[in-house]
């Protein structure tokens, strides 16, 4: 596994180690097992990050059959537009083997950026 699981995700490359540090305080590290879903559509304002392992994101049509959009890997991440907002539809990302997984959620972000206005700046 990566030192930090933030510092996968481009987003945060430009942070400074001490607020990729906070940041990471946050982050739930989860540990999954093949074909348990990490998101849903319900859940959806997470940031996924795979810290080890593998995982396929995937939408499910009309008749319920999958439509597998990337397969993710060790190091792959997927979220950014939900961690800002965007609303998951029909996403879901489910493990394909056993596989550790970091979640940073929205609300938690979101209240770090309150609390530090800098760090809002930053990101953009």
């Amino acid at each position: 596994m990566a030192d930090l699981c933030v510092n996968l995700v481009p987003l945060f490359n430009a942070l400074p180690q001490d607020e990729k540090m906070q940041i990471e305080k946050l982050v739930q590290h989860k540990n999954y097992q093949k074909g348990e879903v990490i998101i849903d559509p319900t859940i959806n304002d997470n940031l996924v990050i795979v810290a080890d392992g593998n995982a396929k994101q995937y939408t499910l049509d009309e008749d319920g059959y999958e439509n597998v959009l990337q397969i993710l890997h060790t190091g792959d991440y997927i979220g950014e537009d939900w961690l800002f907002g965007q609303k998951n539809i029909n996403n879901y990302v489910e493990a394909t083997e056993h596989s550790e997984i970091c979640l940073l959620k929205r609300q938690d972000l979101l209240k770090l950026m309150h609390k530090q206005p800098e760090l809002s700046i930053r990101l953009l």
